[in-house]
């Protein structure tokens, strides 16, 4: 087996497979005072006890977001039409909007949070309400949703691309899925089951796809 192939298929499994360990941790707990007593539910109150944990996180997530969208260009390699061009370029508008996203509302709003922390409660309330209106911008949402959207319809053009090329139905709606899924969301639990939905259903159609004329996963 070349070197290249066994990168491709790293890249295809294991990118998501990846991903998908990662959003585990992307959570927040509640709220909670010192004293037991749950709210007010502002961004700095959700990310303060789990800030350095968030910015991690965000950080990990901008190359993989990348390989993750590769992994789905490549298999669509070598697929003739219009429909693994949508495919394409769903991929190549998610992973320019949705890092934009992931770098304001996650690395940026993160890093305020974290020195927020260190601030006086007088000065803290003026930082608070920036982390408030940076995370409820509709410019930053615009991106976020315009990032979504170019998911969704990537993989689902991928999809129907790889149905129509002579793939199994059954690991075709695994990606569908996946593009709901993680589309919804990337946190967990939508975002790990997404992610693994889409890791195994590459893996099948590797290992299984064998004897489909019209299929050419990730082979060179």
């Amino acid at each position: 087996m070349q070197i290249s192939t066994i990168f491709k298929r790293l890249i295809v499994i294991g990118g998501p497979l990846l991903l998908g360990i990662v959003e585990i941790w992307h959570d927040v707990p509640l709220p909670f005072d010192g004293e037991g007593d749950l709210g007010p539910f502002t961004q700095y109150r959700l990310l303060a006890q789990v800030v350095d944990q968030w910015i991690l996180i965000h950080v990990v997530q901008v190359p993989l977001f990348a390989i993750v969208a590769f992994g789905i260009i490549l298999m669509v390699k070598g697929l003739n039409g219009f429909i693994p061009v949508i495919a394409r370029v769903g991929m190549f508008v998610f992973i320019v909007f949705y890092t934009v996203m992931d770098a304001v509302n996650g690395i940026a709003v993160g890093i305020l949070v974290k020195d927020a922390k260190e601030l006086s409660p007088s000065a803290r309330i003026i930082v608070e309400q920036s982390i408030e209106s940076l995370w409820n911008s509709s410019v930053v949402g615009g991106f976020s949703v315009i990032g979504a959207l170019g998911w969704v319809i990537g993989v689902f053009a991928a999809a129907v691309s790889l149905r129509r090329a002579g793939a199994p139905r059954f690991p075709v709606a695994m990606i569908i899925l996946a593009a709901f899924l993680f589309g919804f969301s990337h946190s967990n639990p939508f975002g790990p089951i997404g992610m693994l939905l889409l890791s195994a259903s590459f893996l099948w159609l590797e290992c299984f796809h064998r004897g489909v004329p019209n299929l050419s996963l990730i082979h060179i």
